[in-house]
C-alpha cells in the first residue's frame, strides 16, 4: 500500500480485472503511467478459464464438493462436478452455481459440521490466507491510503490489502489458484470508494457483502472468521467506517471511534 502525506505528489491507481488487462496512459516522455479509470462489471468470470462453448469448473465448487460425501459428490456432480451442466450455458449461470456452491460450503463444510468421511471440518482453519503478500507475493499494491482529505484512511487501506486483494492487485500477480473472479469491482481509492455501482456508493455494496451478507472474502477460500471470514477486530473497524459514510483519512481521523480496537 502507498501511503500519502502532505509531500507526496505521486498516485498510483490500481485494479484487478480477470477478463482483461488494465487500459494504461502513455505520457510525453513513453513511460506508462498506471490506470485511472475504475472499471466496475457485475460478471465475475475469467474468460480464459473458458474451453470452447464451456467454462472450467470454479474452485469454490470443486471444494465444496471435494468436502461432502461420496453419495452427495455423485448426487451434485452432473450439475456441479467438472463438466457439468453449470458450465456448459452463460457466465451467469456461472455466477449463479458459483455463489451455489460458496453457500453450500459455508453450511456443509465450516463451523463442525461435516458431511465428509475424509474432512472432520471441525478447525476452522482458512484453506488459504486473502491477503495481498498472500496471494500474490511481491505485487506492488495500488491502495491510495493515507491520512488526508481524498485519501482512504490508513487502516482501511491496510485492510483492504489484508482481506481484499483481489480488487487491488495486477491480475498477473496472484497465485494460480487465487479467486479472482471475484475482483471485477474496484475500490481501491476513495473516489471508487464513493463511485455509484447498482444504485448506491461503492461502499455500500462492500458492507453488503462483507459486513450484511458475509460473503466477502469468500469462505471457502479464505477461512472462517468470527464473522463470514472477517475477525472481530476487522468487522468492527469496517463497520465504523462505513457507518460513518466512509469518509476520507482526513475525515476519519476526527470521526473514529475512541472505542474502536485497532487492527491486530
Amino acid at each position: 500500500m502507498r501511503t500519502f502525506g502532505w509531500a507526496t505528489v505521486t498516485l498510483l491507481v490500481l485494479g484487478c480485472d480477470p477478463g482483461s488487462a488494465s487500459d494504461t496512459d502513455t505520457d510525453t516522455t513513453g513511460e506508462t503511467e498506471s490506470p485511472t479509470t475504475a472499471v466496475v462489471t457485475t460478471t465475475g468470470v475469467d474468460p480464459s478459464t473458458t474451453t470452447g462453448n464451456s467454462f472450467d469448473q470454479t474452485l469454490a465448487c470443486q471444494t465444496w464438493l471435494e468436502c461432502l460425501d461420496a453419495q452427495t459428490q455423485e448426487q451434485l456432480s452432473s450439475q456441479y462436478g467438472p463438466g457439468g451442466t453449470c458450465w456448459t450455458q452463460t457466465a451467469s449461470i456461472v455466477e449463479m452455481c458459483d455463489a451455489d456452491c460458496v453457500t453450500g460450503y459455508n453450511a456443509s463444510c465450516l463451523g463442525g459440521s461435516p458431511t465428509s468421511d475424509t474432512n472432520d471440518g471441525t478447525t476452522g482453519e482458512p484453506i488459504d490466507e486473502c491477503a495481498l503478500d498472500e496471494l500474490a507475493p511481491g505485487a506492488e499494491s495500488w491502495v491510495e491510503a493515507g491520512d488526508d482529505a481524498t485519501l482512504i484512511p490508513t487502516e482501511i487501506g491496510t485492510l483492504i490489502e489484508r482481506v481484499c486483494s483481489c480488487h487491488v492487485a495486477e491480475l498477473e500477480a496472484f497465485v494460480p489458484d487465487a479467486p479472482l473472479y471475484y475482483g471485477n469491482a474496484r475500490f481501491f481509492t476513495f473516489e471508487q470508494m464513493h463511485s455509484g455501482f447498482e444504485g448506491a456508493p461503492m461502499y455500500v455494496e462492500v458492507g453488503i457483502r462483507a459486513l450484511d451478507e458475509q460473503n466477502m472474502p469468500p469462505v471457502y477460500f479464505c477461512g472462517d472468521g468470527e464473522y463470514g471470514s472477517l475477525h472481530e477486530d476487522e468487522y468492527a473497524i469496517l463497520q465504523a467506517w462505513i457507518e460513518a459514510e466512509a469518509p476520507d483519512g482526513a475525515g476519519w481521523l476526527e470521526q473514529r471511534p475512541e472505542d474502536l480496537p485497532m487492527l491486530d
